[in-house]
């Protein structure tokens, strides 16, 4: 899955609306940095399935009214993926 097919699936699984795709698109920028990839790197590399899970946690912790930390798990499906 690519950045921008991630993207639309997103926006289109909340049809409320409350999911801005800048919010996605911060969470991917994320796990680039966290990756040590180039920014960019998702619009033209498939995104692997752990770090779509991680990017998925990323989205619903912005977005939600909770206040726990969701970042250790996040941090450890994004390892997977580390060149």
């Amino acid at each position: 899955m690519l950045a921008n097919e991630l993207i639309d699936k997103l926006c289109f699984v909340k049809h409320t609306g409350t999911i801005d795709s800048s919010i996605i698109e911060s969470a991917i920028l994320y796990a680039e940095r966290f990756q040590h990839m180039p920014k960019g790197f998702y619009n033209t590399h498939q995104i692997p399935p752990k770090t779509v899970q991680a990017i998925i946690l990323i989205v619903v912790h912005m977005t939600s009214n909770s206040n726990y930390s969701i970042w250790n798990k996040v941090d450890a499906l994004l390892r997977f993926n580390i060149n």
